[in-house]
């Protein structure tokens, strides 16, 4: 099973056509991977807590219409859904100003709150960087990346900066290499290599990260497809295919879910195992395929979609 443990908030989406109208759809990046896997035909479950106000509900009736477990996804009292304001350019491409402070639910996950969670060695953890400025959350993720480690859980790291929400960039970036040594697959865009490593070269950047922890690391680069790099010096690159891009919110999420989905099953042991060319070129599909569709999660592909585009059908 993947487990995706983080923020779910709701996107105010801006109308392309009606001035002044926002239309409120799931997303958040765990949420819209582990919303990505289940659409793919794999087993997932979000962990996290939501407000119990319209928005968290609307989010956890959306995540298990998609077939994703929800019996650790929790409905608060005390704090609000996280929100985010999104606006789209003529060409689909979208920008974020959020509506979340230190009290948000997504950021209040404590450790406590998760009595019993574990992982095996068939299981895989995926998390992001979004929560990570907030210490109760940091605590938990800690706890449950230690604890899948032993196991011999595969563990994943979509890296996914967003500065606006944190005090300085240079407390993010401390935050964030201290987390992404736990991770067997990164994940990270082609804007985001070099302020992560440091790196301005792409090949360079992988590769300070192959030699800390990681298997693979995956840079996305959107229109221009994607690239994955390999510890024993092996890379593959895979262009995109031209399509009518509607909206880009959840392309990397649905790219991302589609490794995961691939890689899952075998913990961190099974990893050397898959043939991360088709896996790459599936998840280019599977991000591409998104961006026909509008929302995070209600664009995510099915298997048979992502198998016919990956086909030439």
């Amino acid at each position: 099973m993947v487990c995706c443990i983080g923020e779910a908030i709701a996107d105010l989406v801006a109308s392309s056509s009606v001035p002044r109208l926002f239309t409120a759809v799931p997303g958040g990046a765990p949420a819209n991977c582990a919303a990505a896997v289940a659409s793919l035909g794999g087993e997932s479950m979000f962990v996290g807590k939501v407000g119990n106000d319209y928005f968290g509900r609307m989010i956890r009736e959306s995540l298990l219409d998609s077939g994703v477990d929800c019996s650790r996804m929790l409905l608060s009292e005390r704090h609000r859904t996280s929100l985010s304001v999104v606006t789209l350019d003529e060409s689909g491409d979208r920008s974020f100003e959020f509506m979340r402070d230190e009290n948000s639910a997504d950021l209040m996950l404590f450790p406590e709150e998760l009595p019993g969670f574990r992982l095996t060695s068939e299981d895989t953890l995926c998390f992001g960087s979004c929560c990570l400025m907030s210490a109760p959350f940091r605590s938990t993720l800690s706890r449950a990346l230690k604890q899948a480690r032993s196991a011999g859980a595969l563990i994943a790291m979509d890296v996914n900066l967003r500065p606006a929400m944190w005090e300085s960039r240079e407390s993010m970036i401390r935050t964030i290499a201290d987390f992404i040594a736990y991770a067997d697959i990164v994940k990270m865009s082609g804007d985001e290599f070099c302020q992560v490593t440091g790196e301005p070269d792409e090949r360079k950047a992988a590769e300070h990260l192959l030699h800390r922890s990681a298997s693979a690391v995956f840079i996305s680069r959107g229109g221009a497809g994607a690239s994955v790099y390999l510890p024993d010096g092996r890379s593959f690159l895979c262009p995109a295919r031209r399509v009518d891009a509607v909206d880009t919110v959840g392309a990397g999420d649905a790219f991302t879910g589609a490794i995961l989905y691939s890689c899952d099953g075998g913990g961190r042991d099974g990893l050397a195992d898959q043939d991360m060319e088709m896996v790459l070129s599936f998840a280019v599909a599977a991000g591409t395929l998104s961006v026909t569709k509008r929302g995070g999660i209600p664009s995510m592909p099915d298997f048979d979609s992502v198998m016919k585009f990956v086909s030439g059908r």
